[in-house]
């Protein structure tokens, strides 16, 4: 299911990004969290299909685990509301 599918049933939304870190010696990805403006999923999309969902609900940012976990999660927060301010 997509965003565009969830978002009208949707009262709270978790979010989170990552990155693929893609290892050909073993033949394997893993992926790492990252703050929302750099991982791999495209948040200008996601928060713009929940607003024309009507979505008026909380939003929750997962933390980094590793590295400077308030900048991070700081770049994560401001990433978002520059979007909903953008593109309301």
């Amino acid at each position: 299911m997509g965003v565009r599918v969830l978002a009208p049933r949707s009262n709270y939304w978790h979010c989170k990004n990552l990155t693929r870190l893609h290892i050909p010696e073993l033949h394997r990805a893993i992926y790492t969290r990252v703050p929302i403006p750099y991982g791999d999923l495209d948040y200008r999309f996601a928060v713009s299909a929940m607003i024309d969902a009507g979505y008026d609900g909380m939003v929750g940012i997962e933390g980094l685990r590793v590295g400077d976990q308030l900048s991070g999660d700081a770049e994560s927060l401001n990433r978002l509301k520059s979007l909903f301010q953008e593109l309301s």
